[in-house]
């Protein structure tokens, strides 16, 4: 697991744009993805932070599940 991800920082100033996304066929194969489409994906991530982020879709085209955001977790955490 990947820990302390940030996406968009703290401020304004450090935000992203996602824009455009949700008008493609799915295109990935990932066992937790498969079918879905996302703006922003983290995937058994811990301690993280998504802030500050301006994430819109103008229209949806696709065949799956769109997400702008998306926090997904499975397993078991590690000990260590």
């Amino acid at each position: 697991m990947n820990t302390g991800i940030d996406v968009g920082g703290s401020s304004s100033g450090t935000a992203n744009t996602v824009s455009n996304y949700g008008i493609t066929g799915i295109f990935s194969g990932f066992v937790s993805v498969s079918g879905s489409i996302m703006g922003i994906n983290l995937n058994n991530c811990l301690n993280s932070n998504v802030a500050y982020n301006s994430v819109t879709c103008p229209g949806l085209n696709a065949a799956g599940t769109v997400y702008g955001i998306y926090f997904q977790a499975s397993g078991t955490v590690p000990t260590t």
